[in-house]
C-alpha cells in the first residue's frame, strides 16, 4: 500500500495541486486587474488645468488618468505621451505594460472577431519591449506629480501605474482591456509544463522500479497508466472528448467576458451579468466533465492493455 499511496502523492501533487496554485494566482492577478481597469475608467483625465502650487519644486497631485500617443521615449524608462492638449512624462522602470489587442470593434457583447476573446491581453515589463513606434497610444492611470515644471505619471509601492497600449478607438480601450484581459486557461499556466513532465518522470520511475518485482507489477500498472496522463486526452477516442471541452471552455470564456462588460458598463444591470457568470460557470463544469470523461476512458483502455501485457 506504500507503493499505491506513494503514486497517488505524485499524482495529486503534479497533475492538480501545482497547476492549481498557478491557476490560483493568475485569477487572483486577473481580478486585481479587473478592478483596476474599473477604477482607472471612474478617474479624472489630467488636463492642464491642473498644476502645482507657486514655490513647490515637486508636488503630488492625486490619482489621475491620460490617454495619448507616444512621443518620445527618454532614457531607459520614461517616456513622454501626448494629447491635443498637454504632454506628459511616465516613469516607467519596474512598470508592468498591458498589451491591447485591437482587432474588432467593441458591441454590445463584446468585440465582433470570430471567437473574441480568443486573442488574450499580453502583459510584459517595460525592459522587455524592444522597440515601440512614435503615435502609439498609451493609456496610464495613477499617482501624478508636478516636478519643475512638468506633469509627471510615477507609479507608488502601494499604487504601481496601470498601463495600457493600444491601436485604434481611445473611447474603446477600458472596455478592449476587460474583455481581452482573459486568460484562454487559468489552469494552463506557466507551471503547468513543468508540473506535468515532472509528473510523468517520477510516476514513471517509481513503476520501472515496482516491475521488477512479480507482487508489485499491479501497481506498476497503474503507475505507467498515470505516468502517460498529460497525453491521454491527445490519443483517441478520448480526444473527441477534448475538443469537446475545448469548446464548451470557449464558450464559457465568453460569458465571463461579457459579465465584466456589462457590469463596467452599467452596473445596474447586475442581474444580467451574474446570470451570465451562472452560465459561464454550467458550461465549464460541462467542459471538465467531458475532459474528464475523455481521460477516464482512454486510461481505462491503456490500463486494460498494459494489465494484459505485463501480468
Amino acid at each position: 500500500m506504500q507503493q499505491l499511496a506513494l503514486i497517488g502523492l505524485i499524482s495529486v501533487l503534479c497533475y492538480l495541486v501545482i497547476p492549481g496554485i498557478g491557476a490560483v494566482v493568475i485569477r487572483r492577478n486577473r481580478r486585481a486587474f479587473r478592478r483596476r481597469v474599473v477604477q482607472a475608467a471612474g478617474l479624472e483625465p489630467l488636463s492642464a488645468h491642473v498644476s502645482g502650487r507657486i514655490g513647490v519644486p515637486i508636488e503630488r497631485l492625486g490619482v489621475f488618468r491620460f490617454a495619448g500617443s507616444l512621443e518620445a521615449i527618454q532614457g531607459q524608462d520614461t517616456v513622454w505621451l501626448r494629447s491635443p492638449a498637454l504632454s506628459v512624462a511616465v516613469r516607467m522602470d519596474g512598470e508592468r505594460v498591458h498589451m491591447v489587442p485591437s482587432e474588432g470593434e467593441v458591441t454590445q457583447d463584446g468585440p465582433n472577431a470570430a471567437g473574441a476573446p480568443e486573442y488574450p491581453l499580453l502583459a510584459l515589463r517595460w525592459r522587455k519591449l524592444h522597440a515601440i513606434a512614435e503615435g502609439t497610444g498609451f493609456c496610464v492611470a495613477g499617482p501624478a506629480y508636478h516636478e519643475h515644471g512638468k506633469l509627471v505619471f510615477k507609479g507608488e509601492a502601494a499604487e504601481p501605474l496601470l498601463v495600457l497600449v493600444y491601436d485604434g478607438d481611445p473611447d474603446s480601450v477600458f472596455e478592449r482591456a476587460l474583455w481581452y484581459g482573459r486568460r484562454r486557461n487559468e489552469y494552463w499556466n506557466p507551471l503547468t509544463p513543468p508540473s506535468l513532465v515532472l509528473g510523468a518522470v517520477l510516476l514513471g520511475w517509481v513503476a520501472y522500479g515496482l516491475l521488477n518485482s512479480p507482487f508489485h507489477r499491479g501497481f506498476a500498472v497503474f503507475g505507467i497508466t498515470l505516468a502517460a496522463l498529460p497525453v491521454l486526452p491527445l490519443l483517441p477516442p478520448g480526444v473527441l472528448f477534448l475538443l469537446l471541452y475545448h469548446k464548451l471552455w470557449k464558450r464559457g470564456r465568453r460569458k465571463r467576458a461579457e459579465r465584466d462588460l456589462l457590469l463596467f458598463r452599467d452596473p445596474s444591470r447586475a442581474e444580467n451579468a451574474l446570470s451570465r457568470g451562472r452560465e459561464a460557470l454550467v458550461l465549464e463544469c460541462f467542459a471538465l466533465t467531458a475532459l474528464l470523461s475523455g481521460l477516464a476512458i482512454n486510461a481505462y483502455l491503456i490500463l486494460n492493455a498494459l494489465a494484459r501485457i505485463l501480468l
